[in-house]
């Protein structure tokens, strides 16, 4: 299935990124209130439930899927029903698992790089509100893929 996602490229330098053992952004961190408002929005998603991860650093905020849900292939997650997460505060990326061809043009188009476990990518924190919305649509993206395909209510909701 082909993204319906056109990601214009990220305006920019890119921030530093530690690639080796725990990924984050280094530098470049999005503001809190744009953190927050990610959080807020994925909240909303229907059977989604911020928890702790069991991967990453204290702080981080899983997107976990109720097991309902959670019907996307098995690399659409990863670890349970965990299909990405945010950050803490001093990081403010997302860490997403994301269809293969769009976590390229993630990469490609400045986004994001490629992070572990394969087929997964660290999307950079949003600088203002028009990087948030496309940060947003990168969740959704991976939210779908979760869930085996949007919920019925799916345009209202990528019209935040």
């Amino acid at each position: 299935m082909e993204s319906a996602i056109r990601l214009p490229p990220r305006p920019g330098p890119p921030p530093l990124v530690s690639t080796r053992g725990r990924v984050e952004q280094v530098t470049r961190t999005a503001p809190v209130g744009l953190q927050r408002a990610l959080l807020t929005l994925a909240a909303q998603l229907p059977g989604v439930i911020l928890g702790p991860t069991a991967l990453c650093v204290p702080g981080t905020c899983a997107y976990l899927l109720s097991p309902a849900l959670a019907r996307g292939p098995a690399d659409a997650f990863m670890d349970g029903t965990e299909f990405g997460h945010a950050h803490p505060l001093y990081d403010g990326s997302q860490h997403l698992v994301l269809p293969t061809a769009l976590a390229e043009e993630v990469v490609q188009t400045g986004w994001g790089t490629h992070a572990e476990p394969d087929g997964s990518v660290l999307v950079y924190g949003p600088l203002d509100e028009e990087q948030l919305q496309t940060v947003w649509q990168l969740v959704l993206a991976a939210y779908h893929r979760a869930a085996s395909g949007p919920p019925e209510d799916a345009e209202r909701e990528g019209t935040r």
